[in-house]
Protein backbone atom coordinates (compact mmCIF):
# COMPACT_ATOMS: atom_id res chain seq x y z
CA UNK A 1 0.00 0.00 0.00
CA UNK A 2 0.77 3.72 -0.35
CA UNK A 3 2.85 5.08 2.63
CA UNK A 4 1.07 8.22 4.21
CA UNK A 5 4.06 10.33 3.49
CA UNK A 6 3.59 10.27 -0.01
CA UNK A 7 -0.29 10.72 0.64
CA UNK A 8 0.06 14.06 2.44
CA UNK A 9 2.78 15.35 -0.22
CA UNK A 10 0.54 14.66 -2.77
CA UNK A 11 -2.31 16.67 -0.73
CA UNK A 12 -0.48 19.22 -0.33
CA UNK A 13 0.41 19.47 -4.30
CA UNK A 14 -3.16 18.36 -5.26
CA UNK A 15 -5.07 20.77 -2.47
CA UNK A 16 -4.52 24.21 -5.20
CA UNK A 17 -5.70 22.26 -7.94
CA UNK A 18 -9.46 22.47 -6.68
CA UNK A 19 -9.22 25.57 -5.68
CA UNK A 20 -8.13 26.69 -9.36
CA UNK A 21 -11.20 24.79 -10.49
CA UNK A 22 -13.71 26.81 -7.75
CA UNK A 23 -11.60 30.38 -8.10
CA UNK A 24 -10.62 30.59 -11.67
CA UNK A 25 -13.31 28.21 -14.29
CA UNK A 26 -16.79 29.16 -14.48
CA UNK A 27 -19.09 26.52 -12.52
CA UNK A 28 -19.68 24.18 -14.50
CA UNK A 29 -16.53 23.17 -15.40
CA UNK A 30 -15.19 24.10 -12.68
CA UNK A 31 -17.40 21.68 -10.87
CA UNK A 32 -16.45 19.33 -13.38
CA UNK A 33 -12.95 19.16 -13.11
CA UNK A 34 -12.48 19.72 -9.32
CA UNK A 35 -15.11 16.19 -9.01
CA UNK A 36 -12.82 13.91 -11.49
CA UNK A 37 -9.97 15.42 -9.91
CA UNK A 38 -11.00 14.20 -6.44
CA UNK A 39 -12.32 10.86 -7.20
CA UNK A 40 -8.83 10.33 -8.61
CA UNK A 41 -7.29 11.54 -5.23
CA UNK A 42 -10.08 9.74 -3.36
CA UNK A 43 -8.47 6.25 -5.14
CA UNK A 44 -4.72 7.72 -3.69
CA UNK A 45 -6.28 8.04 -0.36
CA UNK A 46 -8.22 5.01 -0.07
CA UNK A 47 -4.90 2.47 -0.90
CA UNK A 48 -3.02 4.39 1.67
CA UNK A 49 -1.46 2.25 4.56
CA UNK A 50 -2.67 4.91 7.18
CA UNK A 51 -1.07 2.48 9.81
CA UNK A 52 2.24 2.26 8.72
CA UNK A 53 5.05 3.64 11.60
CA UNK A 54 6.91 6.52 10.90
CA UNK A 55 10.17 6.50 11.11
CA UNK A 56 10.09 8.98 13.91
CA UNK A 57 13.23 10.55 14.15
CA UNK A 58 14.04 10.89 10.34
CA UNK A 59 10.48 12.15 10.06
CA UNK A 60 11.73 15.35 12.00
CA UNK A 61 14.47 15.93 11.07
CA UNK A 62 13.48 16.24 7.35
CA UNK A 63 10.80 18.27 8.63
CA UNK A 64 12.91 20.49 10.44
CA UNK A 65 15.44 20.79 7.44
CA UNK A 66 12.96 21.17 5.23
CA UNK A 67 11.80 24.41 8.13
CA UNK A 68 15.23 25.65 8.24
CA UNK A 69 15.83 25.90 5.08
CA UNK A 70 12.40 27.45 3.96
CA UNK A 71 13.05 30.14 6.94
CA UNK A 72 16.45 30.75 5.32
CA UNK A 73 14.61 31.28 1.91
CA UNK A 74 13.57 34.66 3.14
CA UNK A 75 9.55 33.96 3.10
CA UNK A 76 8.26 36.08 5.75
CA UNK A 77 11.37 38.70 5.31
CA UNK A 78 13.50 37.01 8.02
CA UNK A 79 16.34 36.66 5.78
CA UNK A 80 17.10 38.11 2.50
CA UNK A 81 15.41 36.72 -0.58
CA UNK A 82 17.08 36.29 -3.88
CA UNK A 83 15.91 37.86 -6.91
CA UNK A 84 13.55 35.79 -7.91
CA UNK A 85 11.30 36.79 -5.20
CA UNK A 86 10.83 40.28 -5.99
CA UNK A 87 8.59 38.56 -8.44
CA UNK A 88 7.11 35.63 -6.18
CA UNK A 89 6.14 38.49 -3.11
CA UNK A 90 4.06 40.19 -5.91
CA UNK A 91 2.26 37.69 -7.37
CA UNK A 92 1.08 36.04 -3.92
CA UNK A 93 0.11 39.72 -2.89
CA UNK A 94 -2.04 40.03 -5.92
CA UNK A 95 -3.68 36.79 -5.24
CA UNK A 96 -3.97 37.85 -1.94
CA UNK A 97 -5.47 41.72 -2.59
CA UNK A 98 -7.57 41.11 -5.97
CA UNK A 99 -10.42 39.33 -6.99
CA UNK A 100 -9.54 36.09 -9.18
CA UNK A 101 -8.44 36.05 -12.14
CA UNK A 102 -5.99 39.36 -11.53
CA UNK A 103 -5.84 41.53 -14.82
CA UNK A 104 -3.03 44.05 -15.54
CA UNK A 105 -2.57 47.34 -17.47
CA UNK A 106 -0.27 45.69 -19.96
CA UNK A 107 0.71 48.22 -22.55
CA UNK A 108 -1.26 47.52 -25.90
CA UNK A 109 -4.12 45.40 -24.16
CA UNK A 110 -5.10 44.45 -20.62
CA UNK A 111 -3.75 41.33 -19.59
CA UNK A 112 -4.34 38.72 -17.43
CA UNK A 113 -2.15 36.69 -14.72
CA UNK A 114 -0.90 33.13 -15.90
CA UNK A 115 1.43 31.08 -14.44
CA UNK A 116 1.70 28.23 -12.36
CA UNK A 117 -0.02 28.91 -9.42
CA UNK A 118 -0.09 25.72 -7.65
CA UNK A 119 2.61 26.78 -4.70
CA UNK A 120 0.28 30.55 -4.16
CA UNK A 121 -3.15 29.42 -4.35
CA UNK A 122 -3.79 27.81 -0.69
CA UNK A 123 -1.58 30.70 1.11
CA UNK A 124 -3.67 33.60 -0.90
CA UNK A 125 -7.03 31.91 0.29
CA UNK A 126 -5.52 32.09 3.94
CA UNK A 127 -4.25 35.34 3.07
CA UNK A 128 -7.68 36.72 1.75
CA UNK A 129 -9.18 35.48 5.46
CA UNK A 130 -6.25 36.87 7.36
CA UNK A 131 -4.23 39.14 5.83
CA UNK A 132 -0.85 39.19 3.85
CA UNK A 133 0.78 37.99 6.78
CA UNK A 134 -1.27 35.50 7.11
CA UNK A 135 -0.80 34.32 3.72
CA UNK A 136 2.76 34.02 3.95
CA UNK A 137 3.11 32.04 7.41
CA UNK A 138 0.85 29.67 5.51
CA UNK A 139 3.03 29.12 2.32
CA UNK A 140 6.13 29.07 4.96
CA UNK A 141 4.55 25.94 6.80
CA UNK A 142 2.92 24.63 3.33
CA UNK A 143 6.36 24.70 1.75
CA UNK A 144 8.20 23.27 4.63
CA UNK A 145 5.89 20.32 5.21
CA UNK A 146 5.55 19.83 1.45
CA UNK A 147 9.77 19.67 1.56
CA UNK A 148 10.02 17.74 4.58
CA UNK A 149 7.29 14.74 3.68
CA UNK A 150 9.58 14.45 -0.01
CA UNK A 151 13.14 14.00 2.01
CA UNK A 152 11.29 11.73 4.18
CA UNK A 153 10.31 9.70 1.46
CA UNK A 154 14.17 9.74 0.01
CA UNK A 155 15.22 8.49 3.15
CA UNK A 156 12.35 6.19 3.95
CA UNK A 157 13.16 4.06 0.86
CA UNK A 158 16.54 3.53 1.49
CA UNK A 159 17.81 0.67 4.90
CA UNK A 160 16.73 1.83 8.01
CA UNK A 161 19.63 3.12 10.17
CA UNK A 162 22.58 4.91 8.58
CA UNK A 163 22.01 5.03 4.65
CA UNK A 164 19.05 7.43 5.83
CA UNK A 165 20.92 9.81 7.63
CA UNK A 166 23.25 10.24 5.08
CA UNK A 167 20.07 10.75 2.65
CA UNK A 168 19.42 13.71 4.97
CA UNK A 169 22.76 15.30 4.56
CA UNK A 170 23.60 14.57 1.44
CA UNK A 171 20.48 16.82 0.24
CA UNK A 172 21.52 19.47 1.30
CA UNK A 173 24.94 19.37 0.45
CA UNK A 174 24.14 17.85 -2.85
CA UNK A 175 25.63 19.94 -5.83
CA UNK A 176 28.19 19.76 -8.90
CA UNK A 177 31.45 20.85 -8.23
CA UNK A 178 31.18 24.60 -9.09
CA UNK A 179 33.81 26.09 -7.04
CA UNK A 180 36.53 25.35 -9.27
CA UNK A 181 34.97 26.55 -12.69
CA UNK A 182 33.72 29.73 -10.56
CA UNK A 183 37.50 30.44 -9.05
CA UNK A 184 39.00 29.39 -12.59
CA UNK A 185 36.72 32.45 -13.85
CA UNK A 186 37.22 34.54 -11.24
CA UNK A 187 41.02 34.61 -11.16
CA UNK A 188 40.86 34.93 -15.27
CA UNK A 189 39.39 38.09 -14.25
CA UNK A 190 35.34 37.41 -14.83
CA UNK A 191 33.24 40.16 -13.02
CA UNK A 192 31.67 39.01 -9.73
CA UNK A 193 27.67 38.88 -8.98
CA UNK A 194 26.43 41.61 -7.19
CA UNK A 195 26.00 38.99 -3.97
CA UNK A 196 27.77 35.46 -3.95
CA UNK A 197 26.23 33.21 -6.66
CA UNK A 198 28.56 30.40 -8.63
CA UNK A 199 26.54 27.83 -10.08
CA UNK A 200 25.76 30.36 -13.49
CA UNK A 201 29.52 29.80 -14.34
CA UNK A 202 28.47 27.69 -17.60
CA UNK A 203 26.93 30.72 -18.68
CA UNK A 204 24.81 29.42 -20.93
CA UNK A 205 22.58 26.57 -18.85
CA UNK A 206 23.57 25.11 -15.54
CA UNK A 207 21.85 22.88 -12.61
CA UNK A 208 20.89 24.18 -9.44
CA UNK A 209 21.96 22.37 -5.86
CA UNK A 210 18.86 21.13 -4.07
CA UNK A 211 19.40 24.10 -1.37
CA UNK A 212 19.70 26.34 -4.34
CA UNK A 213 15.88 25.28 -5.58
CA UNK A 214 14.49 26.09 -2.28
CA UNK A 215 16.12 29.65 -1.96
CA UNK A 216 15.07 30.61 -5.57
CA UNK A 217 12.03 28.57 -6.80
CA UNK A 218 10.69 26.26 -4.54
CA UNK A 219 7.43 25.70 -6.80
CA UNK A 220 9.79 23.64 -9.39
CA UNK A 221 11.54 22.14 -6.62
CA UNK A 222 8.49 21.03 -4.72
CA UNK A 223 6.83 19.48 -7.88
CA UNK A 224 9.86 17.47 -8.98
CA UNK A 225 11.04 16.39 -5.71
CA UNK A 226 7.15 15.14 -5.04
CA UNK A 227 6.99 13.33 -8.36
CA UNK A 228 10.41 11.30 -7.61
CA UNK A 229 8.95 10.58 -4.14
CA UNK A 230 6.03 9.24 -5.99
CA UNK A 231 8.30 6.98 -8.83
CA UNK A 232 10.39 5.83 -5.79
CA UNK A 233 7.70 4.38 -4.31
CA UNK A 234 6.39 2.80 -7.31
CA UNK A 235 10.09 1.18 -7.31
CA UNK A 236 9.34 -0.32 -3.80
CA UNK A 237 6.03 -2.01 -5.55
CA UNK A 238 3.75 0.20 -3.24
CA UNK A 239 1.89 1.83 -6.38
CA UNK A 240 0.92 1.34 -9.77
CA UNK A 241 2.53 3.70 -12.35
CA UNK A 242 -0.88 4.60 -13.57
CA UNK A 243 -2.07 5.55 -9.69
CA UNK A 244 1.14 7.77 -9.77
CA UNK A 245 -1.37 10.21 -12.74
CA UNK A 246 -3.09 12.33 -9.70
CA UNK A 247 0.12 13.54 -8.49
CA UNK A 248 1.77 13.76 -12.07
CA UNK A 249 -0.95 15.72 -13.43
CA UNK A 250 -1.41 17.89 -9.89
CA UNK A 251 2.50 18.90 -10.06
CA UNK A 252 2.14 20.38 -13.61
CA UNK A 253 0.51 23.17 -11.85
CA UNK A 254 3.58 23.99 -9.72
CA UNK A 255 5.57 23.22 -12.85
CA UNK A 256 5.26 22.23 -15.59
CA UNK A 257 9.01 22.16 -16.55
CA UNK A 258 9.91 19.77 -13.38
CA UNK A 259 6.86 17.72 -14.47
CA UNK A 260 8.32 17.67 -18.19
CA UNK A 261 11.59 16.18 -16.14
CA UNK A 262 9.58 13.39 -14.49
CA UNK A 263 8.08 12.32 -17.68
CA UNK A 264 10.41 9.66 -18.70
CA UNK A 265 10.55 8.07 -15.79
CA UNK A 266 6.89 8.01 -15.30
CA UNK A 267 6.88 6.07 -18.78
CA UNK A 268 9.91 4.26 -17.70
CA UNK A 269 8.05 2.88 -15.17
CA UNK A 270 4.38 2.27 -17.25
CA UNK A 271 6.70 0.17 -19.21
CA UNK A 272 7.54 -1.54 -16.33
CA UNK A 273 4.30 -2.25 -14.94
CA UNK A 274 3.44 -3.37 -18.85
CA UNK A 275 6.26 -6.20 -18.97
CA UNK A 276 5.19 -7.19 -14.97
CA UNK A 277 1.79 -7.40 -16.22
CA UNK A 278 0.41 -5.03 -13.39
CA UNK A 279 -1.79 -3.08 -14.99
CA UNK A 280 -5.38 -2.98 -14.08
CA UNK A 281 -8.64 -1.20 -15.35
CA UNK A 282 -9.02 0.79 -11.79
CA UNK A 283 -5.61 2.61 -12.35
CA UNK A 284 -6.26 3.33 -16.00
CA UNK A 285 -9.27 5.06 -14.76
CA UNK A 286 -7.36 7.02 -11.85
CA UNK A 287 -5.10 8.09 -14.66
CA UNK A 288 -7.69 9.13 -17.20
CA UNK A 289 -10.05 11.20 -14.60
CA UNK A 290 -6.75 12.95 -13.31
CA UNK A 291 -5.67 13.40 -16.90
CA UNK A 292 -9.56 15.03 -17.40
CA UNK A 293 -9.08 17.14 -14.35
CA UNK A 294 -6.04 18.79 -15.74
CA UNK A 295 -6.98 19.81 -18.93
CA UNK A 296 -8.24 23.12 -17.84
CA UNK A 297 -4.63 23.89 -15.88
CA UNK A 298 -2.68 22.91 -19.14
CA UNK A 299 -5.19 25.27 -21.01
CA UNK A 300 -4.78 27.92 -18.92
CA UNK A 301 -0.67 27.53 -18.52
CA UNK A 302 -0.24 27.45 -22.47
CA UNK A 303 -2.36 30.89 -23.23
CA UNK A 304 -0.25 33.41 -24.60
CA UNK A 305 3.48 31.68 -24.21
CA UNK A 306 3.90 31.73 -28.68
CA UNK A 307 6.54 34.34 -27.82
CA UNK A 308 8.35 32.43 -25.24
CA UNK A 309 12.15 32.24 -26.54
CA UNK A 310 12.79 28.86 -27.31
CA UNK A 311 14.55 26.60 -29.43
CA UNK A 312 17.88 24.10 -29.70
CA UNK A 313 20.57 25.43 -28.40
CA UNK A 314 23.46 26.17 -31.04
CA UNK A 315 26.41 23.32 -29.75
CA UNK A 316 28.29 24.48 -32.93
CA UNK A 317 29.23 27.42 -30.83
CA UNK A 318 32.90 26.35 -29.37
CA UNK A 319 32.00 28.70 -26.02
CA UNK A 320 28.58 26.99 -25.78
CA UNK A 321 30.50 23.20 -26.71
CA UNK A 322 33.15 24.27 -24.25
CA UNK A 323 30.77 25.63 -21.69
CA UNK A 324 28.75 21.78 -22.19
CA UNK A 325 31.35 19.69 -22.19
CA UNK A 326 32.68 21.45 -18.58
CA UNK A 327 29.38 21.18 -16.99
CA UNK A 328 28.96 17.30 -17.87
CA UNK A 329 32.39 17.04 -16.40
CA UNK A 330 31.81 18.64 -13.36
CA UNK A 331 28.02 18.21 -12.20
CA UNK A 332 26.93 14.87 -13.87
CA UNK A 333 29.93 12.38 -14.15
CA UNK A 334 31.17 12.33 -10.72
CA UNK A 335 28.24 11.40 -9.21
CA UNK A 336 27.03 9.28 -12.00
CA UNK A 337 30.22 7.59 -11.16
CA UNK A 338 29.73 7.28 -7.22
CA UNK A 339 25.64 5.99 -8.09
CA UNK A 340 27.18 3.53 -10.25
CA UNK A 341 29.74 2.35 -7.64
CA UNK A 342 26.77 1.69 -5.29
CA UNK A 343 24.21 0.00 -7.18
CA UNK A 344 22.62 -2.97 -6.70
CA UNK A 345 24.29 -5.23 -9.24
CA UNK A 346 21.55 -7.62 -9.70
CA UNK A 347 19.02 -5.06 -10.17
CA UNK A 348 18.63 -4.26 -14.29
CA UNK A 349 15.87 -2.12 -14.01
CA UNK A 350 17.99 0.08 -11.48
CA UNK A 351 20.64 -0.09 -13.68
CA UNK A 352 18.82 1.09 -16.16
CA UNK A 353 17.35 3.76 -14.21
CA UNK A 354 20.74 5.25 -13.57
CA UNK A 355 21.80 4.98 -17.27
CA UNK A 356 18.42 6.99 -18.07
CA UNK A 357 19.07 9.73 -15.60
CA UNK A 358 22.78 10.29 -17.55
CA UNK A 359 21.06 9.90 -20.73
CA UNK A 360 18.58 12.80 -19.55
CA UNK A 361 21.16 15.06 -18.12
CA UNK A 362 22.90 14.90 -20.71
CA UNK A 363 20.43 15.88 -23.21
CA UNK A 364 18.40 18.66 -21.30
CA UNK A 365 20.81 21.41 -22.15
CA UNK A 366 20.58 20.93 -25.62
CA UNK A 367 17.44 22.55 -25.27
CA UNK A 368 16.82 26.11 -23.92
CA UNK A 369 13.15 27.97 -22.63
CA UNK A 370 12.68 31.57 -21.49
CA UNK A 371 15.21 34.60 -21.40
CA UNK A 372 16.93 32.68 -18.72
CA UNK A 373 17.30 29.23 -19.79
CA UNK A 374 14.69 28.00 -17.30
CA UNK A 375 14.54 24.47 -19.38
CA UNK A 376 17.66 23.20 -18.10
CA UNK A 377 17.57 24.42 -14.35
CA UNK A 378 13.84 22.96 -13.88
CA UNK A 379 13.41 20.52 -16.10
CA UNK A 380 16.93 18.55 -14.62
CA UNK A 381 15.30 18.46 -10.95
CA UNK A 382 14.02 14.68 -10.87
CA UNK A 383 17.07 13.18 -12.42
CA UNK A 384 19.28 15.43 -10.37
CA UNK A 385 17.16 14.54 -6.88
CA UNK A 386 17.16 10.45 -8.31
CA UNK A 387 21.23 10.73 -9.06
CA UNK A 388 21.50 12.17 -5.69
CA UNK A 389 19.12 9.23 -4.01
CA UNK A 390 20.77 6.68 -6.36
CA UNK A 391 24.23 7.51 -4.83
CA UNK A 392 23.67 7.09 -1.44
CA UNK A 393 24.78 3.57 -1.29
CA UNK A 394 27.88 3.83 -2.30
CA UNK A 395 28.41 6.84 0.82
CA UNK A 396 26.98 4.24 3.07
CA UNK A 397 29.98 2.00 2.06
CA UNK A 398 32.59 4.00 1.76
CA UNK A 399 34.22 2.31 5.23
CA UNK A 400 34.53 -0.79 2.98
CA UNK A 401 36.36 0.87 0.06
CA UNK A 402 40.49 1.66 -0.60
CA UNK A 403 41.52 4.71 0.91
CA UNK A 404 42.30 6.55 -2.37
CA UNK A 405 38.66 5.90 -2.99
CA UNK A 406 37.55 7.11 -0.60
CA UNK A 407 39.09 10.45 -0.81
CA UNK A 408 37.82 10.82 -3.90
CA UNK A 409 34.43 10.36 -2.98
CA UNK A 410 34.61 12.50 0.17
CA UNK A 411 36.00 14.99 -1.54
CA UNK A 412 34.07 15.50 -4.69
CA UNK A 413 30.68 15.44 -1.97
CA UNK A 414 33.33 17.76 0.08
CA UNK A 415 33.78 20.56 -2.92
CA UNK A 416 30.35 19.81 -4.31
CA UNK A 417 28.93 20.93 -0.62
CA UNK A 418 30.41 24.56 -1.20
CA UNK A 419 27.67 25.77 -3.61
CA UNK A 420 24.79 25.19 -1.26
CA UNK A 421 27.18 26.23 1.91
CA UNK A 422 27.74 30.12 -0.55
CA UNK A 423 23.91 29.77 -0.99
CA UNK A 424 22.62 29.67 3.23
CA UNK A 425 25.71 32.00 3.79
CA UNK A 426 24.56 34.48 1.45
CA UNK A 427 21.07 34.99 2.56
CA UNK A 428 21.89 34.48 5.91
CA UNK A 429 24.57 37.60 5.95
CA UNK A 430 22.90 39.96 3.85
CA UNK A 431 19.98 41.92 5.22
CA UNK A 432 16.48 41.03 4.62
CA UNK A 433 14.36 44.01 2.90
CA UNK A 434 10.41 44.37 4.00
CA UNK A 435 8.07 43.16 1.43
CA UNK A 436 7.39 46.04 -1.27
CA UNK A 437 3.31 47.18 -2.35
CA UNK A 438 4.62 46.61 -6.15
CA UNK A 439 2.55 44.29 -8.44
CA UNK A 440 3.52 41.53 -10.64
CA UNK A 441 3.56 44.09 -13.84
CA UNK A 442 5.62 46.71 -11.35
CA UNK A 443 8.07 44.51 -9.95
CA UNK A 444 9.29 43.18 -13.68
CA UNK A 445 9.28 46.56 -14.40
CA UNK A 446 11.88 47.34 -11.57
CA UNK A 447 14.67 45.45 -10.40
CA UNK A 448 16.82 42.96 -11.91
CA UNK A 449 13.90 41.73 -13.85
CA UNK A 450 13.88 45.84 -15.63
CA UNK A 451 13.14 44.99 -19.46
CA UNK A 452 12.18 41.50 -19.14
CA UNK A 453 9.39 39.85 -20.97
CA UNK A 454 6.51 39.97 -19.24
CA UNK A 455 4.69 36.89 -20.95
CA UNK A 456 6.72 34.90 -18.02
CA UNK A 457 3.56 35.72 -15.78
CA UNK A 458 0.84 37.91 -17.88
CA UNK A 459 -0.83 36.63 -20.68
CA UNK A 460 -3.15 38.56 -23.29
CA UNK A 461 -6.47 38.84 -21.86
CA UNK A 462 -7.57 37.96 -25.88
CA UNK A 463 -5.38 34.74 -25.68
CA UNK A 464 -8.84 33.80 -23.37
CA UNK A 465 -11.61 35.10 -25.69
CA UNK A 466 -12.19 31.64 -27.51
CA UNK A 467 -13.09 29.81 -24.04
CA UNK A 468 -15.16 32.25 -21.76
CA UNK A 469 -17.39 29.18 -21.06
CA UNK A 470 -14.38 27.90 -19.46
CA UNK A 471 -12.78 30.70 -17.35
CA UNK A 472 -13.91 33.30 -15.31
CA UNK A 473 -14.18 36.77 -16.34
CA UNK A 474 -11.82 39.61 -14.29
CA UNK A 475 -14.23 41.36 -11.58
CA UNK A 476 -11.78 43.91 -11.06
CA UNK A 477 -9.96 46.91 -12.96
CA UNK A 478 -6.75 45.95 -14.31
CA UNK A 479 -3.91 46.62 -12.13
CA UNK A 480 -1.57 49.95 -13.76
CA UNK A 481 2.15 50.30 -12.79
CA UNK A 482 1.89 53.42 -10.26
CA UNK A 483 4.73 52.58 -8.57
CA UNK A 484 8.51 53.10 -9.88
CA UNK A 485 10.82 51.91 -7.86
CA UNK A 486 9.76 48.62 -5.97
CA UNK A 487 13.00 48.05 -3.77
CA UNK A 488 14.82 51.07 -3.14
CA UNK A 489 18.38 50.66 -1.85
CA UNK A 490 17.76 46.76 -2.05
CA UNK A 491 20.70 44.26 -2.95
CA UNK A 492 20.88 42.37 -5.95
CA UNK A 493 22.57 39.00 -7.54
CA UNK A 494 21.84 40.12 -10.77
CA UNK A 495 21.42 44.43 -11.44
CA UNK A 496 19.85 44.34 -14.69
CA UNK A 497 21.95 44.62 -17.38
CA UNK A 498 24.18 41.82 -16.14
CA UNK A 499 21.15 39.63 -16.04
CA UNK A 500 19.82 40.05 -19.17
CA UNK A 501 23.53 39.73 -21.05
CA UNK A 502 24.58 36.51 -19.52
CA UNK A 503 20.51 35.43 -20.22
CA UNK A 504 21.24 35.99 -23.79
Amino acid sequence: MIPASLTLAFALVFAPSIVFCIGFLQPAPGLAAAALGLAAATAVVRRTNWGERPDGNVLTAAVAIAAALTLVSGIGHFFYQTDDWVVRDALLFDLVRNPWPVAYATPGAPGLLRAPLGMYLIPALIGKAGGLGAAQAALAVQNALAIGLCLYVFARVLPAGRSRWIMLALFVAFSGMDIIPWIRQRLGGMEPLGLPHIEPWPGFFHYDSNVTEILWTPHHAIAGWALVAGYLVWRQGRISALALGPLFAASGFWSPLAAAGALPFYVFAFVGDLADRKLRMPDWAIAAASGLAALPVLFYLTRGTGEVEKGLQDMGNPEILRSYLAMMALEVLPFFAIAWEGRDREDRRGRNELLLIVLLLFAIPFYMLGFANDFAMRVSIPALTLLCVRSVPALAAIGREPAMRRAIIGGIVAIGAATPAIEIWRNVTTPGTPASACNVMESLKDGPYAGSPLDYYIAPAASFDATKWLFRPALAAPLARTIKACWPGRAYVYDRNLYMSRAK
